[in-house]
């Protein structure tokens, strides 16, 4: 008989499909035990009715958190586009439920305000950012390999469309609207500074780097990132090369050892 290979298959499950997945499969027991030769008492029929009952809740209770995180998601997706395109101050909740084909109420039900509606999209925006950043500073025992790789990516994001496309967003409103120039700075520069800090400090720490303030050596990594190409990208909208990029990074790299590299000893 001819035989079929199957490729490796990776499922990533949520919270929420995780959940029906072992509910699921705790109701398959209960059924298969239900069944067996030694289940056969009225008593063990009424704690198989009971556990089956509970997991079919379940069941349901999940579904409906899905549902509840889809309808969410689906919210901050219309809001994207509205904010982007009309900016934060000309964007309305009647607007963003207008474009949903909703009811206010059901958007009210999932963000009490514009504001939070507007740090939902932020965070969605640059949360996988966020958390992509930390791990390219994982240690190898390199710090300027380390730093090298952790600031081209950084770079790379930063210079990229959709990040261009949100500092200008929050540059143009955040003079009438400072809420928004504080969400961003929270969940974005502030948080990869803060990412840098922690891998500096523990560098600091094992005497690979100079000892010092960890958040300030951070804050002069972020500002030398945000310089240069980005100011170049944000108001000439020009697309820097690759080799630009990798150039950069070094450059910054370069800067921030000169002040803080340890010294060898004597």
């Amino acid at each position: 008989m001819p035989q079929h290979s199957r490729g490796r298959e990776t499922t990533n499950f949520s919270p929420q499909k995780l959940l029906v997945f072992i509910a699921s499969l705790q109701l398959r027991k209960v059924m298969v035990a239900s069944s067996s030769s030694n289940f056969g008492t009225t008593d063990d029929f009424r704690s198989t009715e009971k556990r089956t009952g509970w997991y079919t809740f379940l069941a349901m209770m999940t579904r409906r958190e899905e549902q509840r995180l889809e309808r969410r998601a689906a919210i901050i997706e219309v809001a994207a586009q509205l904010f982007v395109e009309k900016g934060y101050g000309a964007t309305s909740m009647s607007a963003v439920a207008d474009a949903l084909g909703g009811s206010k109420a059901t958007l009210w039900k999932h963000f009490a305000s514009k504001e939070e509606l507007f740090a939902a999209f932020i965070e969605g925006r640059i949360s996988l950012f966020r958390e992509e950043v930390s791990q390219t500073l994982a240690s190898t025992g390199n710090v300027r390999a380390d730093l090298s790789k952790a600031v081209l990516h950084l770079l790379r994001r930063i210079l990229s469309e959709p990040s261009l496309v949100l500092y200008r967003l929050v540059i143009g409103e955040g003079g009438r609207f400072p809420e928004i120039g504080r969400i961003f700075y929270e969940r974005g520069p502030k948080a990869n500074q803060d990412a840098f800090a922690m891998f500096i400090q523990a560098r600091m720490s094992e005497g690979e780097l100079r000892k010092g303030d960890a958040q300030e050596a951070a804050g002069m990594v972020i500002a030398l990132c945000s310089g240069g190409l980005h100011q170049r990208a944000l108001w000439q909208d020009s697309k820097p090369t690759k080799k630009e990029i990798e150039a950069e990074a070094e450059a910054v790299v370069d800067h921030f050892l000169r002040s803080y590299a340890a010294k060898a000893p004597k």
